[in-house]
């Protein structure tokens, strides 16, 4: 079911708040799979990902990182970078489109990473949720566990080495 999800945003579904709500185990049993694995010594990384990254793996990462308290604006940005690695053949465009009868512009359209959707979703969660924190806890996710996810996944910066990213004026 999932794994079509561009028939639902076709529909003028919420694709991706059907992928929370309906989810909400799953991702649950994500985060904690996430919190065995990078909590065993000499483990720092971890791959997420799909078949086309965008859907499932996008709103994953987005509650991940809005977790980790990045900013909404910044996720969204994220997320339209899905874009730059996907790529649709016109003809294969058109098929899909025929096959699913809708137009191309529509096939199109449900196929890109949007970033207008990406922050529609967000403050649609955040509406419906209160926060990411209260979605993961609708996921089974405890104080305790939210806690080891963001020390797994914050890594604190000294002053001295924030000051190599910003921008030159």
């Amino acid at each position: 079911m999932l794994g079509c999800l561009y028939i639902y945003s076709l529909k003028n579904i919420s694709g991706y708040m059907l992928i929370l709500e309906s989810g909400k185990k799953l991702i649950g049993d994500v985060f904690r799979y996430m919190i065995k694995e990078l909590s065993i010594q000499d483990r720092y990384s971890m791959v997420i990902h799909c078949t086309a990254g965008k859907d499932r793996t996008g709103v994953f990462v987005m509650v991940l990182l809005g977790l980790c308290g990045v900013d909404d604006e910044i996720i969204a940005r994220e997320y339209e970078l899905s874009n730059l690695g996907y790529f649709e053949y016109e003809k294969d465009l058109t098929q899909r489109a025929e096959k699913v009868g809708v137009s191309e512009e529509k096939m199109r359209s449900a196929l890109s990473a949007s970033y207008n959707g990406m922050k529609s979703t967000i403050r649609r969660l955040k509406e419906k949720f209160g926060s990411f924190e209260g979605y993961v806890h609708e996921c089974g996710l405890s104080e305790e566990e939210i806690k080891q996810v963001k020390q797994l996944m914050i890594v604190p910066i000294r002053f001295e080495e924030r000051q190599l990213y910003r921008p030159k004026i």
